[in-house]
């Protein structure tokens, strides 16, 4: 899709390696985000949404690599999806912004110093066929047009040296950087936005999401996140060590009212579970599934530097039907692991599908610390016919 001639200032991000558009972003102080990417929205989705992004390490060193993984759903129509596929962009990252604030990256204020990212763009094919879906060695779901693939969007980025060093001081608290990555989930071409130089919000976007001709995408067809990943100098630790984080560990997944799936796989952040197979609303009876994640007992950390345990919690999402609820906790600080299932679950319910609807669909359970630790489960829910 060719960018439009009446967008002059519009940057196409490349599918492949990004690093030679940073620097056309970097000039513009390119790095958006509407809500951090941990924020737990509808949890029955619709639209183009960011459901997690994860770092490794989730708490780095000065001059350290990190890598990034992104999970991104497009739940819009089939038509809208054959009209434009949805893709994700890495945009830039951010150091030390004033007051840690992730809009004090954007123009007017002041701006921290702009970095980049190497990453590869992801793409959903909106022709693909769901059977895709099936990562890690788990099979898919059985072919449903009225189905999109999740898409798993990767990056890296190099810690900058002088995180630690050039962040201020914060009285009372162990010396850290910060850093900001911003990507963009688009349902077209992401583009640099014109901001109005009369515009005094703080928080105005200079990133956007266009369509072929050169329009601004409705609000469903594209999302601006960020991660935010903490520096901390080797020896940082009260013991003279590491600060560091790893990200929620999954053993498998708790399965009422269904057979369990065969197959579990995969390994922080991203783990996949065989598909579901349940039977559909009839006649006022509707199946329901009670479901969560089974958190690794070594999951629940303690923060070095403040000797406390960690909260865990988990966040639901579904492509269709309904769930009893869209965030548990998993993991309380005073009393540890939560082990009472009817406490951590969420309980699903089968749709009633129309003529015309999907009989397949996704759940989404995303385990998230206090600490910035995030991994996911997908898990693909079928129908019975």
């Amino acid at each position: 899709m060719a960018s439009p001639r009446n967008h002059p200032t519009r940057a196409r991000a490349s599918r492949g390696n990004l690093g030679a558009h940073v620097a056309v972003v970097a000039m513009a102080w390119a790095a958006s985000s509407c809500a951090p990417t941990a924020f737990a929205g509808q949890e029955i989705l619709a639209g183009v949404r960011i459901l997690a992004t994860s770092a490794e390490p989730s708490f780095a060193q000065p001059g350290e690599v990190v890598h990034l993984q992104l999970l991104a759903y497009d739940a819009r129509s089939p038509a809208d999806r054959a009209d434009a596929g949805l893709r994700v962009d890495w945009l830039a990252g951010c150091r030390d912004p004033a007051n840690d604030a992730y809009f004090a990256c954007f123009p007017p204020l002041s701006p921290g110093e702009i970095f980049g990212v190497d990453g590869d763009a992801g793409f959903a094919d909106a022709g693909a066929p769901p059977s895709d879906g099936g990562a890690a060695g788990c099979p898919g779901l059985a072919d449903d047009a009225g189905i999109a693939v999740p898409l798993i969007a990767q990056a890296s980025f190099t810690m900058p040296p002088e995180a630690v060093t050039a962040h201020p001081v914060t009285p009372g608290a162990t010396p850290y950087g910060l850093a900001f990555i911003f990507n963009i989930a688009c349902a077209g071409d992401a583009g640099l936005l014109p901001i109005s130089p009369g515009n005094i919000n703080p928080q105005q976007i200079p990133f956007t999401c266009y369509d072929p001709a050169g329009n601004i995408r409705s609000p469903d067809e594209w999302v601006l996140g960020y991660s935010r990943v903490y520096a901390y100098a080797p020896d940082a630790g009260p013991d003279g060590g590491a600060v560091r984080n790893q990200n929620p560990v999954i053993d498998g997944i708790d399965l009422s009212g269904a057979a369990s799936p065969p197959c579990f796989s995969g390994a922080a952040p991203s783990y996949v579970a065989a598909p579901i197979t349940i039977p559909p609303c009839v006649g006022g009876s509707c199946p329901v599934v009670q479901i969560g994640p089974i958190l690794a007992a070594d999951s629940q950390e303690t923060n070095p530097v403040t000797g406390l345990r960690e909260a865990v919690w988990v966040d639901y999402y579904t492509t269709f039907g309904t769930l009893s609820g869209p965030t548990r906790l998993l993991a309380d600080p005073t009393a540890g692991l939560i082990t009472i299932r009817d406490k951590i679950d969420t309980k699903f319910q089968a749709p009633v599908p129309g003529p015309n609807d999907p009989h397949a669909g996704y759940l989404f359970l995303v385990v998230h610390d206090d600490r910035g630790g995030v991994s996911w489960v997908t898990v693909p829910v079928q129908l019975s016919q």
